[in-house]
Parts: structure tokens; sequence; C-alpha cells
């Protein structure tokens, strides 16, 4: 069986969640979720955990919001979205700073694929470069003193 037909026959019968592909499991496994399936509203992260974020998809908006609050207070935050690259969810997680990670496959119709989101707050990453740019009045990699 494929992952696109794992995935779609695993997809939550309301339509809204997709649950984590068993293949990816083994890679998140002592993360805490804050969205388990069938549950309205997520719950807040004990302090200190790794953070999974997989929201039902019509509430990615909010559960963005909390995923860099969470990662603000302190966690190490990661989620799994449809890829919202033109999207004002994109752009929030962007201007945040974010370490991506996209799925060509479309697990399910109307969707253009699935990326995995490392929140890093690092406004300054270039991602053509894969580093972190160095501010306006420094020199990349300088060791020397002014």
């Amino acid at each position: 069986m494929s992952v696109i037909e794992e995935v779609s026959l695993a997809r939550h019968p309301n339509g809204d969640s997709i649950p984590t592909p068993e293949w990816l499991q083994p890679l998140i496994d002592g993360f805490f979720d804050p969205y388990p399936l069938n549950r309205e509203g997520p719950i807040e992260p004990p302090p200190g955990a790794k953070v999974w974020v997989n929201p039902g998809f019509s509430r990615k908006a909010q559960a963005v919001e909390n995923a860099i609050r969470w990662h603000q207070e302190g966690h190490y935050v990661v989620c799994y979205l449809p890829i919202e690259t033109s999207t004002q969810i994109g752009k929030r997680l962007i201007q945040y700073g974010v370490r991506r990670l996209y799925f060509e496959r479309r697990p399910y119709e109307g969707c253009r694929g699935i990326e995995i989101l490392v929140l890093t707050g690092d406004t300054d990453y270039s991602p053509r470069s894969g580093e972190a740019k160095a501010p306006m009045n420094q020199t990349p990699h300088s060791s020397e003193e002014p």
C-alpha cells in the first residue's frame, strides 16, 4: 500500500484531520500531541515537552498561533500541516521563523501536499542558503573583534 493510500484510509471520518502516518511516528516518539483526534480544542503541553502539532486542518490558523506561543514559552515545536506558502498562515510562519520539509504527494483531494515545519523563531534565516544571515552590521562567520 502506498503512503497516499495509507493516509487516505486513515483519514478521520469528519474529513478535517489526517492522523500522523505510521512511518513518521517513530520520529516523533516522545513528543506531546496537543491535538488528538476527536477533540475540539488543544491540550496545553506540560512544561519542557517537545510538541507535535497535527491539528484538524480547518483550525490550523489557531493551531499556528498556539504553536508560536508554545515555542516562545520554550517548547521545541514541530507542525504537520497542508502546504500554505501563499496564505496568511504561511506568511505568519515564515515571518516567525521555521525550517520546512515538503512532501510532494497529495494525501487527499484538494490538498497540494503536506509539510513539516520546525519552529525556530529565527527570522533571519535564508531558505536559499540554509544558513542564518548575519545582521546588517556584521559579516558572516566573523570571529574577529572590530
